[in-house]
């Protein structure tokens, strides 16, 4: 079986990663014979890595049909979107229309292309949606929704990354039966920690709680929220842990931060540790994890924390409150709100024996429900599914 896959941008983000994950797997379990298109883009290395491990791509020009929300003209923006990927579409059927493709898998709800390839080289559609658009990346489809619609309605399958993100979907599918929930699975990194003992300390930095919050600095990633729950922990005198924010941003925003922390006199709180490499071995001098974001479409570092067997703070919303069982292997607060940010990580500084267990718990749940096996197990019997419906 060969599989055309075609990625929204070149970066090695999150959809990306588990991209590159699922097409591995599918390769060396399933003898998938894989294919990738790549936009065209100044900036990302997964061509680079494609290349390293043996995986075809083809890079070439095509125009995404989203937009930031709220901005302007967006009926003109959409229709020379069309026009320009009318010619696009031509010449991308004659680069490949040789190379026997069986299947065509798009991996982002941000890009049409896949849809009208598979049409044209009449091969089953599937589409991998892993955003939600306005509520997370703050982007919309800026097609008609007549065309929106037809085109999600024409896959064979449509893939959500969580119960959340078909919710958003199934109005969209003149099938509702046509979309299916297939939570992202992660290369497990880690082996499984033994259960550590944390004790309070005031001063002393190994008896300290230590929570983790790791990925991009963005206002949709909450990070503000979190010091605003250091704030109100500072207020009632709770000292015996530390936030550490591993990862960089807009500079503006980076800035904003690091002087909240400074005139809020945090910085005993608080660590900046920028962009890093080694965020996995990171995660392992960690205690509790935190997702801040209102709006996950799934939380690929929610997992990640789960392997590394820290419980995990999240937003009661999207898909993080999918992932985390209150008290089982962490801790829900409503979304947005400090306050209840803050009694979440009370919880853990007051009660630090109850980490380990917790993150054990952690541990097994993302074992069973969010491991790469399970993941590519699904998507496989989607595939033979879909190609039976041709056959």
């Amino acid at each position: 079986m060969k599989v055309l896959f075609i990625a929204h941008c070149r970066c090695m983000y999150g959809a990306n990663k588990s991209l590159l994950n699922l097409i591995l797997d599918l390769r060396t379990r399933y003898h998938v014979e894989p294919v990738v298109l790549l936009p065209i883009e100044r900036d990302g290395d997964f061509a680079e890595i494609l290349k390293c491990n043996g995986i075809p791509c083809y890079i070439h020009v095509f125009y995404r049909w989203i937009e930031a929300v709220g901005r302007g003209q967006r009926g003109i923006r959409a229709v020379y979107k069309a026009v320009r990927n009318h010619g696009v579409y031509r010449n991308l059927y004659q680069l490949l229309k040789d190379e026997k493709i069986d299947m065509v898998h798009s991996n982002s709800s941000t890009i049409q292309v896949g849809a009208w390839l598979a049409d044209k080289l009449k091969v089953p559609h599937i589409w991998h949606v892993r955003e939600f658009g306005e509520e997370d990346y703050q982007v919309e489809i800026i097609y008609p929704t007549s065309v929106r619609n037809c085109l999600f309605s024409k896959a064979y399958r449509v893939i959500a990354i969580s119960q959340a993100i078909a919710d958003k979907y199934h109005n969209m599918l003149s099938n509702g039966n046509n979309i299916n929930v297939v939570y992202n699975g992660i290369d497990n990194p880690f082996p499984i920690r033994e259960i550590k003992e944390i004790e309070n300390g005031d001063n002393n930095n190994e008896k300290k709680v230590h929570f983790v919050c790791a990925g991009v600095l963005s206002e949709l990633k909450g990070q503000f929220t979190i010091l605003n729950a250091c704030e109100i922990l500072q207020r009632q005198g709770i000292k015996g842990y530390q936030v550490h924010l591993i990862g960089n941003g807009a500079t503006s925003y980076e800035t904003m931060l690091k002087d909240y922390v400074t005139e809020h006199n945090l910085n005993d709180f608080v660590i900046f540790h920028g962009y890093r490499e080694d965020v996995p071995d990171m995660l392992q001098q960690m205690d509790v994890g935190i997702v801040a974001s209102e709006k996950e479409a799934f939380g690929r570092v929610t997992v990640e924390y789960m392997f590394a067997t820290l419980p995990v703070i999240g937003a009661d919303s999207g898909g993080t409150k999918e992932l985390i069982n209150d008290g089982k292997n962490g801790k829900l607060y409503t979304a947005g709100d400090p306050q209840g940010l803050a009694d979440c990580m009370k919880t853990f500084i007051a009660q630090p024996s109850i980490i380990g267990q917790m993150g054990q718990t952690a541990y097994q749940i993302a074992e069973d429900k969010f491991s790469l096996r399970a993941n590519t197990d699904q998507i496989y019997q989607i595939y033979e599914e879909s190609l039976g419906k041709i056959r």
